[in-house]
């Protein structure tokens, strides 16, 4: 009898062990599986600026759409392009008096090179992405009130070279009266704004958050993206049999934008949808024929539809030396604090062949905000970054008691298959939001900028080995 008893305890034992296996879902990654010493391979130079540039701690709380808990893209301060020359980089930025500046600097000995002059209608309203349209050449996105007096309701993209001369301006949406239903406005608005450009194509991509007045009243206005193409030849969007080529309502709402040009002469995306459809999707977009594919490479699980609340991050893509992709995330959804995932889609398809948790945290070590990126370092390895933002959440869902201080920034090497080869945890934080990691044109080395204190930009370079 009492062995019987004592049989009947251990199966109980067994059955709650089990249950309460279930319930708490393991969060181990397990550690780093080479010697290789990131923190050798990494060195930074500084440049000197004659304005104090934007810094995080002026982004971070500054608004509802800054907070480390937020949904909302973060429009870039900092951002980076690539020039012909592997030793050069031109620096978007922005001073701590809100002003627009792009400055080519030296990444190895931090001297600037030259101070690319703006055109002066590029400085209105908000900024709405920036990238390399060829040699000197650039393509800037920015909002406008319209003639309504409706407050940055224009979305405008202006090509200029480096001496600051307009070639075109175009206006995409943003005319109408905001009173007009299906009137289109808000550039950026609960979003972002993001431009790639495939120079086979002459072509630049582009996705940015908007609203539009439905027909339910004047306060029936709703958010998603809005995805077109302008060919830089004809300095117009891009149409096919009179219809606009893209999407001017593309995931509603729709919270954080990324696009990349891809050397199948392809666009790929990622969206952040809190509705229709409420996931993480990738999608693949052809510049004569519009979207061509489509996944939700993580369905979203938190908060309920179109109530703001998704507790994830967009994160990043890249192109690795295959073809495939690499996309990194962050999400609570059965993790016991905002963790990051890196995921390998097969260009084919867009389906996931590998993920990796990156962090298995508890609400004591922090969670990953924005400022995740991600890509290929050499030609078998990726490289991620993120920053982890410490600090405890207060009683309403995007509520955040940041720890600045103690917040930091990690670089997380892995293998193809998502096993992770090595990490450095820095003691401070520089992941800038959306801004891309970007590689060298021989490919040598790893870019990442950030602003600092004492008018300061720092270049992070990590070597390719």
């Amino acid at each position: 009898m009492k062995i019987l008893n004592l049989f009947a305890l251990l199966c109980f034992l067994t059955i709650f062990s089990c249950s309460k296996d279930d319930d708490e879902p393991s969060t181990d990654v397990g550690g780093p599986t080479t010697d290789i010493d990131l923190e050798d391979r990494y060195s930074s130079v500084e440049v000197d600026l004659s304005d104090q540039p934007k810094t995080l701690e002026n982004l971070l709380g500054s608004d509802l759409y800054s907070k480390p808990t937020s949904p909302y893209g973060v429009k870039a301060i900092v951002d980076f392009m690539l020039t012909d020359n592997p030793e050069e980089i031109d620096v978007f930025w922005r001073s701590s008096s809100d002003d627009k500046h792009l400055t080519r600097v030296n990444i190895t000995t931090g001297g600037i090179v030259s101070t690319i002059n703006l055109p002066s209608e590029v400085q209105s309203g908000r900024h709405l992405g920036i990238a390399s349209i060829g040699s000197n050449k650039y393509l800037m996105g920015y909002s406008k009130d319209n003639a309504h007096g409706n407050e940055n309701y224009e979305a405008w993209y202006t090509a200029f070279d480096n001496n600051g001369t307009v070639d075109f301006s175009k206006r995409v949406f943003g005319d109408t009266d905001k009173t007009v239903t299906w009137s289109k406005g808000d550039a950026g608005g609960a979003g972002n704004g993001i431009i790639a450009y495939n120079a086979t194509q002459n072509v630049a991509s582009i996705f940015l958050a908007h609203e539009m007045l439905w027909d339910k009243g004047p306060d029936d206005r709703h958010q998603a993206g809005w995805k077109g193409f302008i060919d830089i030849a004809t300095k117009d969007t891009i149409s096919n049999n009179g219809k606009m080529v893209g999407n001017s309502w593309y995931y509603s709402h729709n919270f954080d934008q990324r696009t990349i040009a891809h050397t199948d002469n392809n666009f790929y995306s990622l969206s952040h949808g809190d509705t229709y459809d409420r996931a993480l999707a990738i999608t693949k977009w052809s510049s004569s024929a519009g979207k061509e594919l489509e996944s939700h490479y993580h369905k979203i699980q938190f908060g309920k539809d179109g109530n703001n609340e998704t507790k994830a991050s967009t994160g990043d893509i890249c192109e690795l030396p295959d073809g495939n992709l690499a996309v990194v995330f962050s999400t609570v959804d059965e993790r016991n604090s905002k963790d990051l995932q890196l995921q390998i889609i097969k260009k084919s398809d867009l389906k996931t062949t590998q993920q990796q948790w990156i962090t298995g945290y508890n609400a004591a070590d922090g969670l990953v905000g924005w400022g995740s990126k991600v890509v290929a370092y050499g030609d078998d390895k990726i490289l991620v970054g993120y920053n982890t933002f410490k600090g405890t959440e207060g009683a309403g869902w995007n509520d955040y008691n940041l720890n600045l201080s103690d917040s930091y920034s990690t670089i997380a090497l892995t293998d193809y298959n998502g096993n992770l080869l090595a990490t450095h945890d820095f003691d401070d934080m520089f992941m800038f939001p959306t801004q891309s990691f970007k590689a060298t044109t021989d490919n040598s080395k790893i870019i990442a900028v950030s602003a600092e204190e004492g008018s300061k930009l720092k270049i992070h370079l990590i070597s390719v080995e």
